[in-house]
């Protein structure tokens, strides 16, 4: 940028670095003197009521609600009413105090009673509002009526909001539009997402969600109020929250992620499962009611409900307990030999040591089983079950 001659036959290039603090008195420099170069005639300086950014908002005990505030057209005069965005809706208040910067490199701040566009300015306002970052401040006469409708339509988030997705908390709408971007780059839906603390509502809203995976709250640059806290500690929704937009994502695909593989999981020990199992007979404990036995899982997961058939279909028993060991299982997996408990057959009966048994699935379950990622022994059970029961009916397991 400072070896350029003519800034209209040329873009100018001004390097940047956050880590090293160059750039930003660089970049400006070259902005204001564009501008003053090529927009000399446009620039016309109005006075009109003033008109603001609200930046940050802060809460002192002795002196109020402090706005820290970008002005950028009109004037503000300390007395002024101004309207403004909050957490409830619009309001109005005064300026009690305006400070800006003193000139020259010093950081003090120093009061006015007048502040002209451009500026910085942090105000003072009479009231203890709580004000929404991010939203415009208006100085007003009379009916604040037209400034509340331009707030309100100023104020409304920019983001696609979803039936399904998680629940975003920011501190500011600028913050809010920002996360929406990071999530919608990883194809993260958003339920809802709003400016404000983390607080027991919003835990007791999204705990009753039907879906488990839109139970989680992602809040940046917010406080998880105490109250939240011991909702939270109560219910299984999930809480997410920083100050750096790029970690509180990857916390969030994480959360997801486990959320997704522990629900996997949930579906798989709920749902019949095939598997194949045979029984030791160096382990028989008991013939009948109920038959006592050491069994080897050659494949899939065995659960204690399960029914059993044998190869020829015919019922071989319910499974009512496992055990390894000492401790009792409500589910087991291949290559595992446990100590089951099976009703409703009598050992060397309806059933035999070393014979193959299957565990008797539904048709309704064969699609999704066949969708789900089983291992390859697994899937060979299943075909194996779905050709006995094709015995008695030649169209079984193709109805969905």
């Amino acid at each position: 940028y400072d070896r350029i001659s003519d800034f209209s036959r040329t873009v100018a290039i001004v390097p940047m670095s956050a880590k090293a603090g160059i750039g930003i008195s660089e970049i400006l420099m070259v902005i204001a003197g564009l501008a003053q170069r090529y927009l000399e005639e446009n620039i016309k300086f109005q006075q009109t009521k003033g008109r603001g950014t609200i930046i940050e908002l802060m809460k002192e005990e002795s002196i109020g609600t402090i706005l820290d505030t970008v002005l950028y057209q009109g004037v503000f005069h300390k007395g002024d009413t101004v309207a403004l965005n909050t957490r409830t809706g619009p309001a109005v208040t005064k300026i009690k105090a305006m400070l800006v910067n003193s000139k020259g490199k010093s950081k003090k701040l120093v009061e006015k009673n007048t502040v002209e566009s451009a500026a910085g300015v942090r105000l003072l306002i009479a009231d203890r509002l709580d004000v929404v970052s991010g939203s415009p401040v208006i100085a007003v006469d009379g009916d604040p009526g037209d400034a509340f409708r331009e707030i309100l339509e100023e104020s409304q988030v920019n983001i696609t909001l979803s039936e399904h997705g998680v629940t975003v908390k920011a501190d500011a709408l600028g913050s809010l539009e920002a996360i929406a971007y990071e999530l919608k780059e990883r194809s993260i839906s958003i339920r809802s997402a709003q400016v404000g603390d983390i607080n027991k509502r919003d835990i007791t809203d999204v705990a009753t969600l039907n879906d488990p995976m839109d139970r989680i709250i992602i809040g940046f640059n917010v406080q998880f109020l105490s109250e939240a806290q011991e909702a939270a500690a109560s219910s299984d929704v999930g809480v997410k929250v920083g100050d750096v937009i790029y970690s509180l994502i990857q916390d969030t695909e994480d959360w997801l992620s486990k959320r997704r593989m522990q629900l996997d999981e949930g579906r798989k020990q709920r749902m019949p499962m095939p598997a194949k199992i045979s029984i030791l007979p160096q382990y028989i404990f008991r013939a009948a009611k109920p038959v006592i036995v050491g069994v080897k899982i050659h494949s899939g997961r065995i659960k204690v409900g399960d029914s059993l058939i044998k190869a020829d279909g015919r019922f071989a028993g319910t499974v009512r307990s496992i055990r390894e060991g000492e401790n009792s299982k409500q589910f087991a997996d291949a290559p595992a030999e446990v100590a089951v408990s099976i009703d409703g057959v009598t050992l060397n009966r309806q059933i035999f040591p070393e014979e193959p048994l299957y565990v008797d699935i539904p048709e309704s379950v064969v699609k999704e089983l066949r969708n789900n990622p089983l291992d390859k022994d697994t899937m060979s059970t299943l075909d194996e079950i779905i050709q006995i029961k094709r015995k008695e009916n030649i169209f079984w397991g193709t109805r969905t």
